[in-house]
């Protein structure tokens, strides 16, 4: 990846990565009427045929997992509103991360 390939084709490229470690992707085509600064990418996995009824850990299902992705540009920062939504991602025990294509091989493995 460099520092030349635009976010649009960054998030085509993340999407793929996610559909082959088998996640459940939502990517709004528009953010318009989306909440200001929220993640670009939501994915899940672990959510299968079985689920709910599988096993859990208290609340939640054993094994399912749900990722939150902001995408930069190499020169893209992010706004208020973005770090916002992921501090309070995180502090909520989720998976919160901004990435950037020079991310790649640590996005990864963090995602399998």
């Amino acid at each position: 990846m460099t520092d030349l390939i635009s976010e649009k084709d960054f998030q085509r490229t993340v999407l793929d990565l996610l559909h082959t470690l088998k996640y459940k992707t939502h990517h709004p085509f528009l953010s318009i009427a989306s909440a200001s600064g929220f993640p670009d990418i939501v994915a899940t996995r672990g959510v299968d045929d079985d689920w709910p009824f599988g096993e859990y850990d208290g609340l939640h299902p054993i094994g399912l997992r749900l990722v939150f992705l902001e995408l930069k540009t190499e020169r893209g920062q992010p706004t208020f509103e973005q770090w916002n939504w992921l501090r309070v991602l995180q502090a909520m025990g989720y998976e919160a991360f901004i990435i950037r294509p020079s991310d790649f091989d640590s996005i990864v493995e963090i995602l399998r």
